[in-house]
């Protein structure tokens, strides 16, 4: 007996590397796919979302330069600085940039009606801009202006 217990026995075969090699590859392939998978989503989200909505696009910016008014105010001390953009629907032809001075011009108008105490009120300057919008579009001759954004509006 103890000659057969001293015979050597056949080793142990060993473990195959196969299945995790397979795990390894199943598991990175299914990563890719689920990466491809979710940028692909994202992708069609943005393509079916179409152009930007009419509320994100803006027009074409028409700057108005820097001007300085008078304001309705007893000794006449007091002063409104104002420059402002309107933003439009459409560029304007050459024929109505020309009537930048007419804009002007109703513009320091209507701004000198104004006191010091009514410009500071918030409803006032919203009015201001109404106001201003409708006047672009009474000089330019067509519902061109969309919008009035103030770059200063100042008072001394």
């Amino acid at each position: 007996m103890a000659e057969e217990d001293k015979t050597p026995q056949p080793a142990a075969p060993k473990a195959s590397k196969l299945p995790w090699i397979m795990l390894a590859v199943v598991t990175l392939a299914g990563a890719g796919g689920a990466a491809y998978f979710l940028m692909g989503v994202k992708k069609a989200d943005k393509t079916k979302a179409g152009p930007a909505s009419p509320a994100t696009q803006m027009g074409p910016l028409l700057p108005v330069d820097s001007m300085i008014v008078n304001l309705d105010e007893p000794g006449g001390n007091r002063y409104l600085k104002i420059s402002f953009s309107l933003e439009l629907e459409h560029d304007l032809d050459d024929a109505r940039r020309q009537l930048m001075p007419r804009l002007r011009d109703e513009v320091l108008v209507y701004l000198s009606s104004f006191t010091v105490e009514q410009i500071q009120k918030p409803q006032t300057k919203l009015e201001i801009k109404r106001k201003l919008k409708d006047l672009a579009n009474k000089v330019f001759g067509q519902p061109v202006a969309k919008q009035v954004y103030f770059k200063e509006l100042v008072m001394q």
